[in-house]
């Protein structure tokens, strides 16, 4: 593989000294903390875009690029442009479009992966949460929100061996929702106001931890436990 003590691009997944970083189509690891970089895979899109994602004015007004990247067990799941693809043992898969715009984030935990539905949605039709199948190498819709604009995100808690979901974006739709069963049922832990439009969340063996998203109130950062209590 090329080695290269400096690389220009974006930072996409860090584990310690292990380093993954984007440029254009093109994935390059390191496993000494950014010191030099060996080139990974190149992503099997078109020529013409390859060279556009190269170009930043371009990759940005045509919102190009990788946007995602969680490596799991042995495995690591990309997302580009609209497109998912699957890396195992070097090979690349596509695995297709996703549904609605790129997701806000993407969750790899329990031998899964998953994202969440994310659209404008104006008329308000019921999103999902998705979860790749391994062995058709397809995305499974595994939860049906009918009361929500859109998924921000879902995210493991390695604490309590449960994923969660954050959903806006009106007061009734911004909620944060946990499952403890991989999806066969999932509860609302808190919701129903602006300060409840959250993004991202961080977990800590007592508490979870995250920031109000909304552009009509002022935002705050919370912390809760994990019944929703604390604030």
């Amino acid at each position: 593989m090329q080695k290269n003590n400096l690389i220009r691009g974006r930072i996409l997944a860090a584990s310690g000294n292990q380093l993954v970083l984007a440029r254009g189509a093109v994935l390059f690891r390191s496993s000494n903390g950014g010191k030099s970089w060996c080139r990974w895979l190149v992503l099997p899109i078109g020529r013409l875009r390859r060279m556009a994602m190269r170009i930043p004015l371009v990759a940005r007004l045509l919102r190009l690029g990788i946007h995602h990247l969680v490596l799991h067990e042995d495995k690591a799941l990309i997302i580009a442009n609209k497109e998912s693809f699957l890396c195992v043992d070097n090979d690349v898969i596509q695995i297709g479009p996703l549904q609605g715009s790129r997701p806000m984030a993407l969750c790899g935990a329990e031998g899964h992966f998953y994202y969440g539905e994310y659209r404008s949605n104006p008329e308000r039709s019921p999103v999902h949460i998705y979860r790749l199948d391994l062995n058709a190498n397809k995305w499974r819709p595994v939860w049906i929100f009918k009361d929500v604009r859109h998924v921000h995100g879902v995210f493991y808690d390695p604490y309590a061996k449960a994923f969660w979901v954050t959903t806006g974006d009106n007061n009734e739709e911004a909620a944060i929702w946990r499952t403890d069963d991989q999806f066969r049922s999932i509860r609302k832990v808190i919701g129903g106001s602006q300060q409840f439009r959250a993004v991202q969340l961080l977990f800590t063996p007592d508490f979870v931890y995250f920031g109000s998203d909304t552009p009509h109130e002022p935002n705050h950062l919370y912390r809760i436990d994990r019944s929703g209590s604390g604030l």
